[in-house]
């Protein structure tokens, strides 16, 4: 833009303060007038009005001049030529824009008191007299200097600038639609959040043409108005950050700390939108550091500390913090302006962007193939859960009090033996159906099948106000529900009936295995005895142990098997028998976001 300023008006410049008076007085008035390069012009903390008056210089040939001057509220222009008023033009930051002003929509700052057009002739004397008023609501008079500019110039400077910006408004409403349309998706909270970081910085870039093409007529609306898109963003990136790195799992501080920044960050920058002197305030000139440099530092931490994303996430936060830096020092004079330290920032947060949507995709693919692993002992309900945070991941290592319930085939292995392949997979199948069934109705996670045995555990990943219950309930439902199925298996010659197991204590639970193959293993003694009452049981009985009766001793029917002598247990185990429920099965289980919101 600075080529096609012609020059800087300065020593022709005179003032008087006296800014109530009209203009024919001031214009008839030679006395009371200073010269500026004599006395500089400083403004008072109140409200300012003053008069300005300079002579256009001589032209060589016919043409016309564009004029404007640092940031005032309102300027009167009044253009004399040859003692003759020929022309009158309203300006200023907050000037109605329809009536035609120019806006330099090159510039970072979308601001400014706007251009008057005059035209030149030659050997004509042109004085121009202004009339600035300003009562400091949104901006500090900054001075008196007055510039003329070449006008094809500034419609070229201002046809690009149009061009930058609808680049990067394209850009960034693609990056959003994207977000948006995959959250549509799937559902994850990191896509809203970072097309809401999006929006805000679109709307910053847009503003001149909302300046120019929404509000022409309310001109202070684009002051208040980044005061709105600003915390949009910052709260957008900050809840971002939150679910892309899962920092209340991971970084439980740095969760509290985004929360508590959210609530005093949007706080802050609202406060303008009642009184505006507030963002004079030297530390809201922070307010556009503070979130980039704590966003920053999190990325960081998250990069140190191998997270599993946290590649993705600095790379973004990296390319968008060099394109802040970049911009900032170039208006600091540490880098040469050019019209890519101007738009130093909107590069980065464009290629952040790019950067982090990518990150997503990445993120979302590994979140699919580990909620395909959560599903292969999890019911899909609580796979979604687990994998909507709200629930604890069943992957990670810890020690919970669990009721596991072993289930097996009596006279399976004498009847595999004897029967055709077909059948054997026909009876399997019908019973690994009702244990899925059943499982997912009671809220339980198998934790193995093997073969004509499966071990399933109540009370993990999902939590069940009456894990006991919970238990004894499928037991005796998949009990009856077998028996139901031998009698068809009977007449088929199969003589085959289940045996079930139940004990309750405290185990670790977590992932088994190797790299390439790991699952999901419980270990503790509460799995052998479990294990081992299993064995004990006959066809059609469901063993529990001592600690189970006691947990659900009021709601069964039981009778007392004696002290079983187990197998690897060196004391004789107490045992129970249930016979049946006291109460509707219906009533002990609900869906898994019910149980869930019990818990």
């Amino acid at each position: 833009m600075d080529d096609a300023r012609i020059a800087r008006i300065r020593e022709q410049v005179y003032y008087r303060v006296d800014g109530d008076k009209p203009f024919e007085a001031v214009s008839r008035d030679d006395t009371g007038w200073v010269r500026l390069v004599d006395k500089a012009y400083e403004p008072g903390a109140g409200p300012s009005r003053i008069w300005a008056r300079f002579e256009m210089p001589a032209a060589s040939s016919p043409g016309r001049v564009l004029v404007n001057n640092y940031i005032w509220e309102r300027v009167e222009y009044y253009i004399v030529r040859d003692g003759k008023l020929v022309d009158r033009q309203m300006r200023g930051t907050l000037a109605s824009r329809s009536n035609g002003s120019t806006l330099i929509l090159s510039n970072d700052i979308p601001i400014d008191a706007g251009f008057i057009s005059i035209e030149q002739l030659p050997e004509s004397r042109v004085t121009v007299f202004a009339r600035l008023e300003s009562d400091f609501r949104f901006s500090p008079v900054a001075g008196l200097s007055f510039f003329t500019w070449d006008p094809e110039k500034v419609r070229v400077s201002e046809r690009s600038g149009m061009g930058v910006r609808a680049f990067f408004i394209g850009s960034l409403t693609v990056l959003i639609l994207y977000n948006l349309g995959v959250f549509a998706l799937v559902r994850e909270a990191s896509y809203p959040y970072y097309a809401m970081h999006l929006l805000g910085g679109l709307a910053i870039i847009g503003l001149p043409f909302l300046h120019i093409f929404a509000w022409p007529s309310h001109p202070s609306w684009t002051y208040y108005f980044p005061f709105i898109a600003n915390p949009l963003s910052v709260v957008g990136h900050f809840q971002f950050t939150r679910h892309f790195l899962d920092t209340r799992t991971h970084y439980r501080r740095i969760d509290w700390l985004l929360n508590a920044l959210t609530a005093i960050f949007v706080v802050a920058a609202t406060l303008p939108l009642f009184d505006y002197s507030i963002a004079h305030h030297p530390i809201f000139d922070m307010l556009g550091i503070v979130p980039i440099s704590v966003v920053l530092a999190i990325a960081i931490v998250s990069l140190v500390r191998r997270h599993p994303w946290g590649r993705y996430f600095f790379a973004g936060t990296l390319s968008f913090a060099i394109g802040i830096f970049v911009t900032i020092a170039a208006g600091m004079g540490l880098f040469p302006q050019s019209a890519f330290t101007e738009i130093g920032v909107w590069l980065g947060g464009t290629l952040e962007g790019v950067l982090l949507s990518i990150g997503l995709g990445v993120r979302m693919r590994e979140e699919r193939t580990r909620l395909a692993r959560l599903k292969r002992f999890l019911s899909p309900k609580v796979s979604e859960l687990i994998a909507a945070g709200q629930l604890d991941d069943p992957l990670a290592t810890r020690r919970r009090e669990v009721t596991i319930v072993f289930v097996d085939l009596r006279g399976f292995t004498a009847f595999s033996e004897t029967a055709e392949p077909e059948d054997v997979l026909g009876v399997l199948r019908a019973f690994h159906a009702e244990v899925g069934r059943l499982v997912e109705r009671h809220q339980g996670t198998i934790e193995h099948f093997a073969g004509d045995a499966v071990m399933v555990i109540f009370n993990d990943p999902m939590p069940l106000p009456d894990a006991a219950l919970a238990a004894v309930s499928f037991g005796v439902e998949l009990r009856d529900r077998v028996l139901q199925l031998a009698e068809s298996w009977q007449k088929l010659g199969h003589g085959v009936g289940a045996g079930i197991g139940i004990a309750q204590g405290y185990a670790t639970i977590g992932t088994i295995g190797f790299e390439g193959r790991k699952d999901y293993g419980v270990i503790g003694a509460v799995c052998n005895l479990s294990a081992r009452l299993c064995a004990q049981a006959a066809a059609g009985q469901v063993l529990v142990s001592q600690r189970v009766h006691a947990r659900v001793e009021g709601k069964v029917v039981a009778e007392l098997v004696g002290e079983l002598t187990l197998k690897g247990i060196q004391a004789p185990v107490p045992a129970y028998n249930v016979l049946a429920m006291k109460m509707p099965n219906a009533a002990m289980v609900g869906t898994a976001t019910e149980v869930a919101a019990r818990s």
